[in-house]
């Protein structure tokens, strides 16, 4: 529980990293106070580890108080953005699959460190984009008039998530109209041509994914999905598929640039 916990936590560096995303390319409103009393409740468990890690009283009232203020943050704004983002989805993912085919639930949090770990490698290959690569890569998808069809997302979300594909479909309404995804992708790739460096100085102030290895382990919690059971070909699924859980722009959405 200490771990799962923990684990829940870190998940914070990528959803505030997410949010800040969605302000960039899509306008998307951040509550500053939401996002700092977020991101005071996580200094508190990574500045707390090794006493979170052994189980000290002071670790434990350190973590709890992050986990507060997270949940805190969340009733101000009246939506889970601020401490849920794209290391939520794998785990919301992961959970209906589990679910689906009747297998034994795992912790919350413990799905969410691990997938945390797996998003922290996606912020770094992303950061890692100069500014040409970048605008090459929103000429080609942009210059592609398969990138302004609905068909085959719609075909995506009805397989990969089968008996509840529909609530699915309506979460992602927008993107399934061609008009607002036509005018989506051209600001999303307008964006992304002429903000470049301030993108990138989002996905740089995310840790290194073997960072975010390193304190969860040291918590005590599993760093790879294999470790909980979760097998590659799921994983693969997950990081194809999840992004439509939600209706909210993640590294994973960014990633279908590149």
């Amino acid at each position: 529980m200490i771990a799962a916990g923990f684990g829940d936590m870190l998940g914070k560096y990528t959803s505030l990293a997410d949010w800040e995303l969605g302000r960039l390319l899509l306008d998307e409103p951040v509550c500053e106070l939401a996002a700092e009393m977020t991101r005071q409740g996580l200094a508190l468990c990574v500045d707390n580890a090794e006493a979170v890690a052994a189980g000290a009283e002071e670790g434990i009232r350190r973590l709890t108080e992050g986990l507060i203020l997270s949940g805190i943050s969340m009733l101000m704004v009246g939506h889970s953005r601020p401490a849920s983002g794209g290391e939520h989805h794998l785990s919301h993912y992961w959970e209906m699959k589990f679910l689906q085919q009747g297998r034994k639930a795992l912790l919350h949090g413990a799905k969410v460190g691990a997938a945390t770990v797996l998003m922290g490698g996606l912020y770094a290959r992303a950061a890692a984009l100069s500014e040409a690569e970048v605008r090459e890569a929103v000429q080609r998808r942009l210059g592609d008039p398969a990138s302004f069809e609905t068909a085959g997302t719609e075909a995506a979300i009805r397989e990969a998530y089968g008996p509840i594909a529909a609530s699915v479909l309506a979460e992602n309404a927008a993107e399934l109209d061609p008009a607002q995804r036509s005018a989506q992708l051209r600001q999303i790739g307008e964006r992304l041509s002429t903000r470049w460096a301030d993108v990138q100085a989002v996905c740089r102030s995310v840790p290194a994914q073997e960072q975010l290895a390193a304190w969860l382990g040291q918590a005590g919690g599993s760093t790879l999905p294999e470790e909980l059971g979760i097998e590659p070909a799921l994983v693969a699924d997950s990081l194809r598929n999840a992004k439509y859980v939600r209706s909210r722009y993640t590294i994973m959405r960014l990633h279908e640039w590149f």
